[in-house]
C-alpha cells in the first residue's frame, strides 16, 4: 500500500527527473542576456560575450556612445548611456558631464567641454578658454584659475619684471635705457580713457601697455609706462619690452610715432626677447594680432629674414 511519504518522494523524483530532463534540452540553448528568455532564430553578440535577441534589440533604447541595446542605463543630456561607456567617456571640463557626441578642445589645452558649457560659460580674458568660476576683475575682465595663478598684480612685482626687462635689453640688444620710466598700473578701462587722450590716432583696441613722454625744450620731464595688471607674467614682460622700446626710439630714432614701423619695431624687439625666453605661446599670440602691432612685427620679420636683424636696426634708427 502507497503511503503518503511514499508518494511525496515519488513526486519529488518525477519534478527532479523532469527538471533534469528540461536542463538538458535546454543546454545547447542561447539566452538573452537582457530578457533572460531563451533564444530563438537570430540573435546578436555585443561586447564581453553580451547576447541579444531579436526582439530586445529593435525594441529597447541604445547606448548614445556605443549602440548597445539597454535596459539600465544613465539618462544625460537627454541621451541614454550605458555603465561601461558612461564609466569610460571624458568629462566636461566644467560641469563634469560625460562628452558624448559633439564636444569642443581647444589647442594647446588639454580640456574639453561639452556643448552648453561651450556656448554659455564665460570665457577667460587671457586663454580665452570656457569658465564657470574665474576671477571677476573690476574693468569687467575674467580670469580662469590657471590663468589668474599666473597673473601679475602687485606693483613690487611688476617693478621687479621692468628692471628685468630693461637689463635683457640692454645685455641682448645693447639698447641703452636712460632714465628708466616710472610704473603705474591700470586696468583696461583706464588705459583706453587714457590712449584715447593722449594717443588718439592709434587705432588699437587691445591695449596692454602704453608709453607716455613729456619734453622741455629737448629734455624728458616725464616718461611713464602705463601697465594693464592682471596679464600672465610673459605677456607682462613682452609688454614691458614693447614700451622701453618706444623709451629707447625717443633717444634713437626718427620714426614717426604710431607709424606701422614705429609699433612693428617696438613688438619685433618683444618678439624676439619671447624667443630668446622659449615662449611660444606668447610668440604665437603676438604673431596672431591683425592690428597695427601684429602688422608691424610681420613687416619687421620679413626685413630680419631678408637682411638680418642689423637692417632691422638700421631701419629703426634712420627711416622715417
Amino acid at each position: 500500500m502507497l503511503t503518503r511519504r511514499s508518494a511525496f518522494q515519488i513526486i519529488a523524483s518525477l519534478c527532479l527527473f523532469l527538471f533534469l530532463c528540461l536542463s538538458i534540452a535546454l543546454a545547447g540553448q542561447k539566452v538573452c542576456d537582457l530578457c533572460r528568455q531563451p533564444v530563438e532564430g537570430t540573435y546578436w553578440i555585443y561586447r564581453n560575450d553580451t547576447i541579444v535577441c531579436q526582439r530586445c534589440k529593435e525594441t529597447l533604447p541604445r547606448c548614445a556612445a556605443c549602440g548597445i541595446p539597454l535596459r539600465q542605463y544613465y539618462v544625460q543630456n537627454d541621451k541614454k548611456i550605458c555603465t561601461l561607456c558612461f564609466e569610460k567617456l571624458p568629462k566636461c571640463s566644467i560641469c563634469s558631464q560625460s562628452l558624448t557626441g559633439k564636444y569642443w578642445r581647444f589647442k594647446g589645452s588639454d580640456r574639453q567641454y561639452c556643448e552648453r558649457c561651450y556656448r554659455q560659460a564665460s570665457r577667460c580674458s587671457v586663454c580665452g578658454l570656457p569658465v564657470l568660476n574665474g576671477r571677476l576683475l573690476p574693468d569687467g575682465r575674467i580670469l580662469c584659475p590657471s590663468c589668474n595663478g599666473e597673473a601679475i598684480f602687485g606693483y613690487i612685482t611688476a617693478l621687479n619684471l621692468l628692471q628685468e626687462v630693461t637689463a635683457a635689453l640692454g645685455r641682448q640688444f645693447r639698447m641703452r635705457i636712460d632714465p628708466v620710466p616710472s610704473l603705474i598700473l591700470v586696468d583696461k578701462k583706464q588705459i583706453k580713457e587714457f590712449a584715447s587722450k593722449s594717443r588718439p590716432g592709434l587705432g588699437v583696441k587691445d591695449l596692454s601697455g602704453l608709453y607716455d613722454l613729456e619734453t622741455v625744450g629737448g629734455k624728458k620731464t616725464r616718461s611713464e609706462i602705463y601697465l594693464v595688471y592682471g596679464l600672465p607674467r610673459s605677456t607682462t614682460i613682452a609688454v614691458l619690452a614693447h614700451e622701453l622700446t618706444h623709451a629707447w626710439q625717443g633717444d634713437n630714432s626718427n620714426m614717426i610715432p604710431s607709424s606701422e614701423a614705429y609699433e612693428g619695431f617696438a613688438e619685433w624687439v618683444a618678439f624676439k626677447l619671447m624667443e630668446l625666453q622659449g615662449e611660444t605661446r606668447e610668440m604665437e599670440r603676438m604673431l596672431k594680432r591683425k592690428d597695427l602691432y601684429g602688422r608691424g612685427l610681420r613687416r619687421m620679420r620679413d626685413l630680419e629674414q631678408k637682411h638680418g636683424a642689423q637692417a632691422v636696426f638700421a631701419r629703426a634708427r634712420g627711416a622715417r
